[in-house]
């Protein structure tokens, strides 16, 4: 069930990131994409936990310009998922009202990874 294992190193890498330990959640975190990639880029819950924990490991080891992008990166993956909500409040909750979406955004604007930052195809 890599859907359900890749969900499982996303909320891991959160944990290890939190206990002060960002190699271990890279790790982790890069599991968890190589087990999104091969379900075709992305799994539907833990996506943007992944992501996220990825960027703010990548910061934490001091890999600035990589959490950079990464973080672009997540951005632009979580603007598609919500372009697919149709209504618009809905859409708007679950950029704002989901922690991890939310950080995701905030981080991407702190990060100076935001709109005008984030190349096509990021």
């Amino acid at each position: 069930m890599p859907a359900v294992r890749a969900f499982a190193l996303g909320a891991l890498a959160e944990v290890r990131l939190r206990r002060g330990d960002p190699a271990g959640a890279l790790a982790a975190a890069d599991m968890a994409a190589e087990l999104a990639g091969a379900l075709g880029g992305s799994i539907e819950e833990g996506d943007a936990r992944f992501r996220l924990a990825r960027a703010e490991a990548l910061a934490a080891l001091g890999r600035g310009e990589e959490a950079r992008l990464a973080i672009a990166a997540a951005r632009s993956r979580l603007l598609v998922r919500a372009a697919a909500i149709p209504e618009g409040r809905y859409r708007e909750s679950f950029l704002q009202a989901v922690a991890e979406n939310a950080r995701t955004l905030a981080l991407a604007d702190a990060w100076g990874a935001g709109a005008a930052a984030v190349s096509p195809g990021a």
